[in-house]
């Protein structure tokens, strides 16, 4: 997308079909897709997904190499779209232990991500979202639970020193927050 001069428009420069790449892919299972996430970087394009799940009920998100040639292109192969993390989010729900997926990430200066979780559709209720920290190669660390709020927005403030996060108030006016203690 461009902003027009006037700063008031975006026109469309480029579009691909994430759906079709992906699903050809193999790389998540079924042909159903509720994609809420994307980071961009190192000309990659990471995508979490709120659903589906895989089998042991971990979050998926995929990698999209060769982006920036893709869009001019305008053709994805699916061979570039992988699974890059298996990453289990799981919550205290009113019912005990529930899924979660993925519903915003961004990366960190260090190459680590901040994710934010959501129960996803037709699955039990977590009773409010949460903020995790994921550094490769360990286990999700659980920052903080948003009781009865669903988190759906996640970037690091200008100065990079602390998270903003959106929260979705479905009809009420959005609001938004700073994430204390948060990583470093």
């Amino acid at each position: 997308l461009q902003l027009a001069p006037s700063g008031r428009a975006l026109r469309v420069l480029a579009r691909l079909d994430l759906i079709t790449a992906i699903l050809a892919s193999g790389a998540i299972p079924g042909d159903s897709l509720d994609i809420e996430a994307m980071a961009y970087r190192d000309d990659a394009l990471y995508l979490g997904l709120k659903s589906p799940q895989t089998l042991d009920g971990a979050a998926i998100i995929l990698r999209i190499g060769d982006f920036a040639a893709a869009l001019r292109s305008g053709w994805l192969d699916p061979k570039k779209v992988a699974r890059w993390q298996e990453v289990q989010l799981r919550a205290q729900g009113a019912s005990g232990e529930v899924i979660q997926g993925v519903s915003d990430m961004s990366f960190l200066p260090d190459g680590s991500l901040v994710l934010l979780a959501n129960s996803p559709k037709r699955m039990p209720p977590d009773g409010g979202g949460a903020l995790y920290w994921l550094r490769l190669g360990t286990a999700p660390q659980l920052l903080r639970r948003f009781p009865g709020q669903k988190p759906e927005g996640v970037t690091l403030t200008e100065d990079e020193q602390a998270l903003m996060i959106v929260i979705d108030r479905d009809r009420q006016q959005p609001r938004r927050g700073r994430a204390a203690g948060g990583p470093q």
